[in-house]
């Protein structure tokens, strides 16, 4: 997953004549996001077993199991621009 942020990164990096600031930045979220993208079952779980957070919550819901059902939802993958990222 980290090969595939880094090729994308190159890969937008290249195809731009002159970057500036803002297209360097726009390059990075699209390789971030292609980073978080999985292709397989075991890829998906080889982020959740990795996840310092995954790990904590996974603790609390141990703890409290009457206050708390954990899921897991899979969805399909879906790029979205730029633009609708609010975080």
């Amino acid at each position: 997953m980290l090969a595939r942020a880094k090729a994308v990164l190159k890969q937008e990096l290249l195809s731009l004549p002159q970057a500036d600031v803002h297209d360097e930045v726009r390059s990075m979220f699209r390789a971030l996001a292609a980073g978080l993208c999985v292709l397989s079952g075991g890829e998906a779980l080889q982020l959740l077993v990795r996840s310092e957070r995954v790990f904590f919550d996974l603790l609390l819901a141990l703890d409290f199991r009457r206050l708390w059902t954990v899921h897991i939802v899979v969805r399909e993958w879906s790029n979205l621009p730029i633009e609708a990222e609010f975080r």
